[in-house]
């Protein structure tokens, strides 16, 4: 039985050439280096092990800081921007986020949120 653990280092050469490479692409080049034949969900795995180790973890990508926000805002113009837009990928839904603009116009973002779907229920 080949574990995942066993062909991560050879998954980890493939996804740092092509980080968009298919999973069956995977499978068939570890049954031609190795002989064994593993299952999709074995190459998947190694694959998203190989991912967080090329660049990082997704969770630990983003950084809010909120208190320099609140400051900001009481030097913002009195306009505030709202719009969405769709999300591919791992994460699937709309982000819809509200934003202003500061003296320098530099984008301050007020609020955000992740919905199913960009609807009236979702805004309230």
């Amino acid at each position: 039985m080949v574990e995942p653990i066993s062909i991560y280092p050879s998954t980890e050469g493939m996804v740092n050439q092509d980080p968009s490479i298919k999973i069956s692409l995977i499978q068939e080049r570890i049954t031609s280096q190795t002989g064994f034949k593993i299952s999709y969900r074995k190459a998947w795995m190694a694959k998203q092990k190989a991912i967080v180790n090329i660049f990082g973890d997704w969770e630990e990508s983003f950084l809010l800081v909120f208190k320099p926000c609140c400051d900001a805002f009481n030097f913002c113009k009195l306009l505030i921007q709202v719009d969405g837009t769709h999300l591919y990928g791992k994460y699937r839904g709309t982000l819809l986020i509200a934003t202003t603009q500061d003296g320098n116009n530099n984008v301050l973002p007020l609020a955000f949120v992740v919905v199913e779907g960009e609807t009236l229920l979702a805004w309230s």
